[in-house]
């Protein structure tokens, strides 16, 4: 009788751990959906105004480019709306994103916006959350190129180091401007982000530098092949 209250005693701890961990997990989800769902929330108003404003602005003047660039806006919308947060996508998959994102800006900034990437093939399948490196393009564009009259270049780079994945992203800044990286998609988000989902395996600094403002994420480097964080 005493082994089987001691079976019975451990199975019932048993099943009470599992539906503990159970609902950890669906906490820690449904608290990743609300991250991503406030990411999309906070892409700047002004770029969405500002895009629409543009077509309309192109219309009369160049047809052609108006549906280029609202085929670009629908793309960007399309793809940022699909994510999910607890499915990390690859660094290919983001690019796409972020190349539409830049592709409707360039509209509005024409040569004053330069962009450039230095993309390692290794680095292209790694994964990395959504919409983690899209809101550093955008800051780059707010806070950067948006304050210069000649405006300037942002440069995206991404590399793999054995175990590491490396990104970084730069843009040109005024000199003189006091620095300044706004309220809205903030760079505390990133470092919460890769904080919950990496622990102290990941990384993410910035500072300002000879006229240019640098995030550099670090992380583990993980494909399709390897188990997600």
């Amino acid at each position: 009788y005493c082994l089987a209250a001691a079976v019975h005693y451990l199975l019932l701890e048993f099943v009470r751990a599992k539906t503990a961990e159970q609902r950890g997990l669906e906490a820690q989800l449904m608290a990743q959906e609300a991250q991503l769902r406030m990411l999309r929330t906070q892409i700047d108003p002004h770029f969405l105004f500002n895009s629409l404003n543009s077509i309309s602005a192109l219309t009369s003047i160049d047809a052609a480019g108006a549906r280029q660039m609202t085929v670009q806006l629908a793309s960007f919308f399309r793809q940022s709306l699909s994510l999910e947060a607890h499915k990390h996508i690859s660094v290919e998959q983001e690019l796409v994103l972020i190349r539409h994102f830049l592709a409707i800006e360039q509209v509005r900034f024409g040569a004053r916006l330069q962009v450039a990437e230095s993309i390692d093939a290794s680095a292209l399948t790694c994964l990395l959350p959504p919409m983690l490196i899209q809101p550093l393009v955008e800051n780059a564009v707010k806070h950067g190129i948006c304050n210069l009259t000649d405006g300037g270049l942002i440069e995206i780079k991404a590399r793999r180091a054995g175990s590491l994945l490396q990104i970084a992203v730069r843009n040109t800044v005024d000199a003189d401007q006091t620095a300044s990286r706004g309220t809205g998609v903030g760079l505390e988000n990133v470092r919460q982000r890769l904080a919950g989902a990496y622990g102290h395996e990941a990384s993410v600094h910035w500072g300002r530098r000879d006229g240019q403002f640098e995030v550099m994420i670090s992380m583990p480097a993980q494909t399709g092949d390897t188990e997600e964080a």
